[in-house]
This record gives C-alpha cells, structure tokens and sequence, in this order.
C-alpha cells in the first residue's frame, strides 16, 4: 500500500510496471490466489488514492492571481525566519499554502495569527521545488502588512494558544539565542535561532537536533509515564495518557513529516501495548509510511520525510550488529548503545543528505 501511494500517482507507466512486480512477488512467493489479488487490488487501490488525494490537494483558486497584485487575509503557518535577504514565512491565502517574501526585519508574528497583506504572487522558480512538494501555489512579494490580534480558531487555534504559551515558558530567563535553540529542540520551531547558529549546526550535520523527531516523541512518553507512576496511576491510564499526549504534540511541533512518523510509530506501540500485544518497529514504520503518504502523497519527496524513515530503516538494520561490534571492543553497554543507534542513523541518512545537499 506504501508503495503504491508513494509511486503509483506518477505515471501509467509506472504503475503498469509496478502491478507487474506485484504480480512477480505474488508468483514467486506462491501466495494464495485470494492473496495475491488482494495485492493487486491494494496498489490499484493506493494508486487511485493518491492520484485523487493529489489532485485535492493542488486545486488552486490562486494560480490564475499569479503575476497580479494581491491583498487579502494571510494565516501564519510558521513563524518569520530571518535570512540575509530579509525574512520568509509559510502562510495560507485564501486556503492555500504560499510563501511570504519582505525585506527588513519580521515583525512579531505568532503561528495562526491573521495578518492583512497586500503585496504580488510570483510563480515558483525551479529552485523552489522543495516549497512545491509541499504544495506552495506561489511567493508572495509583501509590500505592505497589516498586524492584527486575530487569530484562527477551533482546534488548530486550541493548539496554537498551547504553543505559544509554551514557547513563553521555554523562552523565560533565558538569552536569545539559548532561547531559540530550546525552542527547536522542543517545538521543532528553529526560527528564533540566529541565522548564523542554526547554517553552523546544518554544516556540523546536527541540525536534526531542532527537528522535532522520535527522540521527542520518546522523551515525551517517559515523562508521562513518570509523572503517572508518582501518582500511582496504572498502567493503562498511563498508556492512554501517553497516547494522548503523543496526539498532541504532533500539531504542536508543526506536523512535518519527521515528527508524523515518530506520532504514528509511537502511537502504534502504546496501542500494542494496551491491547497486551508484541510491538514491531517494522510494522509501525511501514504504517507510518501509510499514514504520512495518505496524507500526502508527495510527502516521499520531501527531504524530512526520506531523512527519517532512512535513518530508523537504518536503526532497525544496523543497531544491534553494530551494538555487538562496539561491545566485542570492549566498550560497556552504557556507551555500545547509544553510540550504535546514532552510528545507525547517521550510515542512513548521509547518503539522503548528501545527494539532496547538491
């Protein structure tokens, strides 16, 4: 089904070859007749999916505004990042994702807060692929901004008002620049980083640090775990709780594709372990994969997304051999593990990282 979601919608092409190595697996494997239909089915299936769910998702109201002059309600769906040429932020005019271009400096602006811009939409340059895999319909050139009060409402404003006084609390007594960096590590929100810190930590190859990710996800899951266990709270409270909090954290770390993965898998194994059953790393991964391309079908194309399912791809391969290989040296389990997970992650990700840095 991962497949077929992720290739399926390219090309007939493609899925005529695809259906072909569907049937290759099925006649190899001898699977039963009823089985191996059931495959086939599920790539056609998948593929049609992902053909409609994608053309949902680029139906454009703004396409034929492109080249004109604009003015209208923007909502934030970031926060202004500073870069040497001014400042960017994603927003959705109209409904639909674009990305705000001003120079100077950014004015406080918070995630879902409703701004009144008027400025001209450019279309995307070829070099402005990573904003269309994420369905950016253009850049609006600001001219002019409008700062209001208002905000969105139902629940994505619920989460936007829990985040915003998080980021409060993070950013207490705290100098600038620390500040910004918890808010990555904790939020996945990098944008209050200075702009020379955060090239410095992509450069060192520990920008994944300010991305919301597993670590988080795990993290969060021990504490409330802790907090239930000084309560004498059982087991399975403690388990629903988690799940809960998991839920919410997702949309408050912003949703990308590396913290939907680490919600889905994290989810997937509190849910095992309510129902008393054994967990497995490689079925959560691949209903990840499910979830996050249902969502979005170009979500494979996206650098966060092969970044993460490379690296736990990899962590599943390689942790435990090379875990042995650092405790046959001599090293003791307190330093074997850690060092083989990162070990794992980073010989899976690097050649992500290094073909999409060219």
């Amino acid at each position: 089904m991962a497949t077929g979601l992720a290739l399926a919608w390219r090309s007939p092409l493609l899925l005529a070859a695809l259906l072909l190595t569907a049937c290759v697996v099925a006649l190899l494997a001898q699977l039963p007749s009823w089985l191996s239909l059931a495959l086939l089915t599920t790539v056609i299936a998948s593929g049609l999916f992902a053909d409609a769910r994608l053309t949902a998702l680029d139906r454009s109201e703004l396409r034929g505004l492109i080249g004109h002059a604009v003015q209208g309600d923007v909502t934030l769906a970031q926060a202004p990042r500073i870069s040497s040429f001014g400042w960017s932020a994603l927003g959705r005019m109209r409904g639909e994702p674009v990305l705000i271009r001003a120079n100077g400096r950014p004015p406080q602006l918070a995630i879902g807060q409703i701004i009144n811009v008027a400025g001209s939409l450019r279309p995307l340059a070829e070099t402005d692929r990573w904003l269309a895999v994420q369905h950016v319909r253009a850049i609006l050139k600001l001219r002019s901004i409008e700062i209001s009060r208002r905000q969105r409402g139902g629940l994505p404003g619920s989460v936007d008002s829990i985040r915003a006084r998080a980021t409060v609390a993070l950013s207490a007594r705290l100098p600038p620049a620390e500040a910004g960096l918890l808010r990555g590590m904790t939020l996945g929100d990098d944008s209050a980083m200075p702009t020379e810190l955060r090239d410095a930590m992509r450069r060192s190859g520990l920008g994944h640090l300010v991305a919301a990710s597993g670590a988080n996800v795990a993290l969060l899951v021990l504490l409330v775990f802790g907090i239930g266990a000084a309560l004498a709270a059982p087991r399975s409270a403690r388990l629903t709780l988690a799940l809960l909090a998991v839920a919410l954290y997702v949309p408050l770390a912003g949703s990308g594709a590396s913290i939907q993965r680490a919600g889905v898998m994290g989810a997937a194994g509190l849910v095992a372990a309510l129902a008393s059953r054994p967990s497995s790393r490689w079925y959560a991964l691949l209903l990840a994969a499910v979830v996050t391309l249902a969502i979005d079908p170009l979500a494979s194309e996206q650098v966060g997304w092969q970044l993460s399912f490379a690296a736990v791809a990899a962590i599943g391969l390689l942790a435990s051999p090379l875990r042995s290989l650092f405790e046959s040296r001599g090293a003791p389990p307190l330093i074997s593990e850690p060092f083989a997970l990162t070990a794992g992650a980073t010989i899976g990700s690097a050649p992500v990282a290094a073909v999409r840095s060219r």
